[in-house]
């Protein structure tokens, strides 16, 4: 469900960075930043504009200036990779966390970014069994309020061990999965399904990311 915004300038739009995946070509030895195309198309479903966020700045201590030109609004930390597949993103990834918890800015974290949500607060991960291509339902509490009420897709491997400090669990699968966390006192949220992954983005998924991330639309 495409959305056709007007980026002449005319309409003041929120800036979300969107954190990058690495991968690494082997024939090419190259290390590419990536990003899925329909997560950009989700946060433009959002009224917003996705900033990718280059994970080789943190190398040469120029994300801190980038951070300060570019001036954004919130953060979404997206999927793809483990902790510790490549430092270079955990790095940038910490330090977008940090200059969010300086700037009070909001920030949502997808899958692997819930997972890094939780690893700021201290909390460790433990393995997922039968959560990689499959769909289940929610088991919500009264903070799960405006999550999706039907099944959500799942693909991580790993998981939440316990619940972070500071935040309070929102959502959990049948298995009693950590899915949805949401900080007692932060405008941070984090949910291990991909919402841009849906066929046709669901609309408590739009609602419910606005309402973090671009909460005076």
């Amino acid at each position: 469900m495409p959305l056709n915004l007007n980026f002449d300038g005319d309409i003041k739009r929120n800036k979300i960075l969107v954190s990058q995946r690495i991968d690494f070509l082997p024939l090419r030895k190259e290390y590419r930043d990536s990003i899925d195309q329909r997560l950009i198309d989700w946060v433009s479903n959002l009224g917003a504009i996705a900033v990718p966020v280059p994970n080789s700045l943190v190398k040469s201590d120029s994300l801190s200036s980038w951070l300060n030109a570019i001036s954004p609004d919130a953060v979404l930390l997206s999927g793809g990779n483990d902790i510790g597949e490549f430092n270079l993103r955990d790095d940038t990834e910490r330090n977008l966390l940090q200059y969010c918890e300086h700037n009070a800015l909001p920030i949502l974290g997808i899958c692997r970014g819930m997972q890094m949500l939780a690893k700021y607060s201290g909390a460790k991960l433990k393995k997922a069994d039968c959560h990689v291509g499959i769909r289940h339902k929610l088991i919500k509490n009264s903070f799960g309020y405006g999550l999706p009420g039907k099944d959500v897709n799942s693909y991580h491997k790993m998981a939440l061990a316990e619940c972070p400090t500071g935040y309070i669990i929102s959502a959990q699968s049948d298995d009693e999965t950590i899915e949805a966390i949401v900080h007692s006192e932060k405008p941070w949220e984090g949910w291990m399904w991909h919402p841009e992954r849906e066929n046709e983005f669901m609309l408590s998924d739009l609602d419910r990311a606005r309402s973090i991330l671009v909460p005076q639309n």
